[in-house]
């Protein structure tokens, strides 16, 4: 029953944290984070940090199923079976009755399921990650060399190549963790911008959302309105979500799939070459720039 009832706490974790209170005992392999400081023309009064991960996922089921719609609803109908099977148990063995153990049957079927899946999962290869991610890492070192060869006037820029996103956002966090300097930073995250509809999220999460900061935000709005880029919610998970639960100002830059209401081919074998769009990475480009010379405006300017 103890481990029944640590299944939804574990999820719960994973969903809202991207974390697991017993990683210590959870295989781990080595991953790498890449970084990089471009210095202002001038006197630097403001940082500014562009993200992209550099690890896929695996190809999986429900990605390709139904996109984000079936991840939150199957998200939601674990967590909700997790939460019950122990609560049925618990109510069984005071009552003495077989029927909350009869239904704590059916939510086992529901966990050995899953299980099945996941297994079955392990079996597939690892999406190409054209789109989720390596065209927005193409994005950031395009954008990286616009600025060597004409630096910001105030702002300085980080470069952040992330590892294990895909697992726990520990790219992030280590990054974090050894370079206190980002603290002061601004964040831009980029998510598969190499497809679909370029967006700024003002709302993302699987199971419980999170948002921008509302001043970082106001700003990419502006910028968004010039540059006919839409704000959008989506069913997705990423850095952004690290960074505003350690109180950081970030926001996510990503491409939109209107079917999906997520990335473009999000954890699939179809996130291949084939299927980005030279435009898409080129507006996201021009986007970004304009981006990073608003944010350089606010600080020569002294404007929040």
């Amino acid at each position: 029953m103890a481990l029944a009832a640590a299944a939804p706490v574990l999820l719960w974790y994973a969903f809202t944290r991207a974390d697991s209170p017993i990683r210590a005992l959870l295989p781990q392999v080595e991953s790498r984070t890449v970084w990089a400081r471009i210095a202002p023309r001038g006197e630097p009064e403001g940082v500014v940090a562009l993200l992209a991960h550099l690890d896929a996922n695996r190809c999986r089921l429900a990605w390709r199923a139904g996109g984000g719609r079936a991840i939150r609803l199957g998200s939601a109908l674990t967590l909700f079976v997790g939460a019950t099977v122990p609560a049925l148990l618990a109510t069984a063995a005071l009552a003495g009755r077989p029927g909350p153990y009869l239904a704590a049957l059916l939510g086992g079927g529901y966990a050995l399921a899953n299980t099945a899946v996941l297994l079955w999962e392990l079996r597939l290869p690892p999406s190409p990650g054209a789109n989720d991610n390596a065209a927005s890492v193409a994005v950031v070192l395009a954008l990286a060399e616009r600025i060597i060869g004409t630096p910001l006037e105030h702002t300085e820029v980080w470069l952040l190549f992330t590892g294990a996103e895909e697992s726990d956002h520990r790219g992030i966090k280590e990054a974090l963790r050894r370079h206190p300097e980002l603290a002061w930073a601004r964040f831009l995250v980029l998510e598969g911008v190499g497809a679909g509809e370029l967006s700024y999220l003002t709302r993302e999460g699987v199971l419980v959302p999170y948002r921008p900061a509302p001043e970082l935000l106001g700003l990419v709005a502006q910028v968004g309105r010039r540059s006919g880029v839409e704000g959008r919610e989506m069913t997705v998970v990423c850095e952004t979500q690290t960074l505003r639960r350690w109180g950081l100002p970030a926001v996510t830059i990503a491409g939109y799939d209107p079917e999906a209401r997520s990335l473009p081919h999000w954890h699939t074998c179809q996130d291949a070459p084939e299927n980005l769009s030279p435009g898409a990475m080129s507006r996201a480009l021009d986007f970004l720039g304009a981006l990073l010379h608003a944010l350089d405006g606010a600080n020569g300017t002294g404007r929040p």
